[in-house]
């Protein structure tokens, strides 16, 4: 897939048109990304030297999508008021344990 790169009139804002991105590219692999979206590349880029070794190791795991999407849903809940913290925490943890039963199978 080749990423694209495109930026916003209105704002500025700089977007990759695709889902992944390869770690041996680099901005002066795509050519049509523009300065600004060379510069947006650049800090996206550079910020996974501060990933944590296992915030890194996660992304390979065999399981991590049963342990991401109950995260993400659950903690999005407790912050738009849907579950209390408690609730959010209790389901995440049974939300976890059936993912991985169903991606065992």
């Amino acid at each position: 897939m080749k990423a694209r790169f495109f930026q916003s009139g209105l704002t500025g804002v700089v977007a990759i048109a695709a889902f992944a991105l390869p770690a041996s590219v680099s901005a002066a692999d795509i050519p049509s990304a523009g300065p600004a979206a060379q510069a947006a590349l650049g800090v996206f880029s550079s910020g996974t030297v501060t990933l944590a070794p296992a915030a890194y190791a996660l992304q390979g795991y065999k399981y991590n999508r049963a342990i991401m999407l109950p995260t993400v849903t659950r903690i999005t809940q407790a912050i738009v008021g849907e579950l209390s913290a408690d609730e959010a925490l209790t389901k995440v943890g049974t939300d976890i344990a059936e993912s991985v039963k169903q991606a065992e199978k």
